[in-house]
């Protein structure tokens, strides 16, 4: 089960989770998104992977999700926050496609994503 929460004073909708989102929990997790977006005029999403393996993970797979989760109505932005060998793979999956609202950072580089969520 992912945990999903809206960090206080932001639009920001955070997710936490360790693998591969389910349907019902992407479900619940777009319903915030979009229920933050109508209540605050606009919605972002921070998605981190807690020690995610990529081996066990299928990037594409998430990647998919990921976009699936970006075309919530009102979502403008959709941070991915992992671990550099996700976030290669994650990067790989994305190929040559463009996405200014879905962008992938290293564990590192979570203070970057969150700035780039509020820009």
């Amino acid at each position: 089960m992912v945990n999903s929460r809206v960090i206080d004073g932001t639009d920001i909708v955070a997710v936490d989770f360790p693998g591969r989102l389910q349907d019902d929990e992407l479900t619940e997790l777009r319903d915030l998104a979009g229920f933050v977006a109508a209540e605050q005029g606009r919605a972002n999403a921070l998605v981190e992977y807690a020690d995610a393996d990529p081996g066990a993970v299928d990037a594409r797979v998430v990647w998919q999700e990921l976009r699936r989760l970006a075309e919530v109505e009102g979502l403008q932005r959709c941070a991915v926050v992992t671990d550099a060998a996700l976030a290669d793979a994650l990067a790989t999956s994305r190929g040559e496609e463009e996405s200014a609202s879905l962008e992938v950072f290293a564990a590192e580089q979570r203070d970057e994503a969150l700035f780039w969520l509020r820009e």
